[in-house]
């Protein structure tokens, strides 16, 4: 690849005089030579093989190895100025579709990593002979030394570069979080094309370190713009996003971080309009939709027509965006709600105007051949609209948020978790504080914003309160291992969002880390504090403490990543305040 810079001059002068060039390539270097110099003949040759297969060729006039033509083409130093320009040439499309794979290994909604970074730890560990096998031995270094940087750069995304002889050591450096590509990487126009989705490539001595060259310059107004908004600077990302749209206007990815910059900035109305890129960036399946028969709602009148709403992304979503469905009915519309299972009950209860079917998750390769059951069974329909996509329409300014409950507790359920609660004996008089205090462990997004139970100790040590866990099956034995914790553990009632809330109506205070429960408690009306990470999700902003989308939802903002003992700290200093003043909660047996 190194010599092949020199190539450009060769077909230059062999165009001027009318002649052929024929390049006889390791086999995978072919679909990437062929695509970087179109006006050569291309074909494999496999190095101790045959002579090249020249059929159908001209006749041939003269051979020569790649690596004597810097002998003809570079003489002098300046003879290699225009080897400083690419000479390679990535795939546009398959580099796109590895940019939208980049993009989907990250939590929708979380913010964007400030770099991608290619990593290749290694070289060709093919036993060719000993001199070679030293070679590669000191060329190369342990994956494990790279977790030094992760742990000293935040905000970076690490992509294994290597393939698949050598990309399993990935798992050697599980402080990484590494995006492992390896069984893709069949040749190197892959390769390639997995460079050009990257900010940065770092790589010992090896092949992809001169394929660096082939990639295109990455967009600098988008890296700037990130790190301005990773160092919490909306002014100057907003000028470095402006600018990135201004070059690459189409571009799904600039749109889709350029709204994440709006939206988190309170600019509603560019901000949703940007959010439509999700659907490009992401696709259907990874937001948890599937390809409707019906057009797109674009916000056209809806007095006596059908609309189906979609729910999309995570449960806390579906329930966020559920608070525009009263927006629709206001209209006159007939509206289907296609929601997640467990959401059902809550949302039939909530809104008895509304149409409401289950979507099962976690089969979309269905979605792909056959249309969910529930779209043969719900009428004529006029338009559908994924409920994301509803706040472009009807949520363009602060103004338009109602701040209102829109959803209920079921008041038998109410009452028969009631009597469940009871019976663990809370401490009489005391203020029940609910508590969550993890996400999704499995990603590095769920962990950011999770605490660990024994992080909850000076809560439970502020007098007159009693700690009641809402926190799932999943991980609720976590708090039993914690001696002093004393909390009451509910977490055989959190299966299904009915009786989640019906929980979380017997709590005088619910303390949750950004989760569903956060936006249950919210659209239910109750008070609930929320601890958030640093560089927390666009929908609460990074420095207001109350948010447009819950009137009773009160923000605790991290000012350090990872640093939670301030949060913790002003937690307990509140709750003290809140145990202390007097209850206006109903009076309880």
């Amino acid at each position: 690849m190194m010599f092949a810079s020199v190539l450009p001059d060769l077909l230059a002068d062999a165009q001027a005089a009318g002649a052929s060039v024929v390049l006889a390539v390791k086999p995978p270097l072919v679909r990437l030579f062929a695509a970087s110099f179109p006006q050569a003949i291309v074909r494999p040759h496999m190095v101790g093989a045959a002579v090249v297969d020249l059929s159908g060729l001209p006749r041939i006039d003269w051979q020569v190895a790649i690596g004597d033509l810097p002998f003809f083409y570079r003489k002098t130093e300046a003879d290699f100025a225009s080897a400083a320009r690419p000479y390679l040439r990535a795939d546009p499309a398959r580099t796109g579709w590895y940019a939208r794979q980049l993009a989907l290994q990250e939590p929708p909604g979380a913010p964007a990593p400030r770099l991608r970074v290619g990593i290749m730890w290694g070289s060709n560990p093919a036993a060719v002979n000993a001199k070679f096998m030293r070679w590669t031995q000191q060329r190369s270094i342990p994956v494990q030394m790279f977790e030094r940087l992760a742990h000293r750069v935040p905000g970076v995304r690490f992509v294994s570069m290597q393939n698949h002889e050598r990309g399993s050591e990935a798992a050697l450096a599980p402080g990484l979080d590494i995006l492992d590509f390896s069984a893709l990487q069949t040749d190197f126009a892959e390769t390639a094309a997995l460079i050009g989705a990257l900010d940065l490539v770092i790589s010992v001595d090896t092949s992809p370190v001169a394929e660096t060259e082939t990639a295109q310059p990455t967009r600098p107004e988008l890296a700037r713009a990130l790190a301005a908004l990773d160092s919490r600077d909306l002014p100057a990302a907003r000028r470095w996003f402006d600018q990135a749209l201004e070059h690459e206007p189409d571009s799904p990815v600039v749109q889709w971080e350029a709204a994440m910059e709006a939206l988190t900035a309170g600019d509603w109305a560019r901000g949703w309009d940007l959010h439509e890129a999700r659907l490009a960036v992401f696709g259907r399946e990874a937001l948890n939709l599937c390809s409707l028969p019906w057009p797109q709602w674009q916000g056209q009148p809806l007095e006596g027509r059908t609309i189906v709403v979609h729910g999309e992304q995570g449960i806390g979503d579906e329930i966020m965006y559920a608070s525009m469905l009263p927006d629709l009915l206001a209209q006159g519309a007939r509206v289907v709600l296609a929601c997640v299972p467990p959401l059902a009950a809550l949302m039939r209860d909530a809104f008895p105007a509304v149409q409401v079917v289950p979507h099962p998750r976690g089969n979309p390769a269905a979605w792909r051949t056959a249309l969910p059951e529930w779209t043969r069974e719900i009428g004529p329909v006029d338009w559908q609209c994924p409920s994301g996509s509803l706040a472009r329409w009807l949520r363009r300014e602060a103004a338009d948020f109602p701040r209102r409950p829109y959803l209920r507790a079921d008041p038998l359920r109410t009452e028969a978790t009631r009597q469940h609660l009871q019976a663990l004996r809370p401490a009489a008089g005391a203020l029940r504080v609910g508590i969550a205090w993890c996400g999704n462990l499995d990603n590095p997004h769920g962990r950011a914003k999770s605490l660990m139970p024994e992080q909850l100790l000076p809560l439970a040590q502020v007098p007159g309160v009693q700690l009641i866990g809402l926190q799932s099956r999943q991980y609720a034995a976590q708090a039993g291992r914690v001696p002093g914790l004393n909390l009451l553990d509910m977490s055989a009632h959190t299966d299904d969002f009915a009786d989640l809330a019906a929980l979380a109506a017997q709590m005088d205070l619910v303390i949750s880390i950004d989760s569903s429960y956060v936006h249950l408690c919210g659209a239910l009306g109750l008070p609930v504090w929320l601890p958030l990470r640093r560089n927390c999700d666009w929908r609460w902003g990074w420095r207001q403490a109350d948010s447009v989308w819950y009137a009773n939802l009160r923000l605790f903002h991290q000012h350090v990543d990872g640093e939670w003992q301030p949060v913790i700290d002003e937690l307990r200093t509140a709750l003290g305040q809140r145990a202390l003043a007097p209850s206006d909660s109903p009076s309880r047996p």
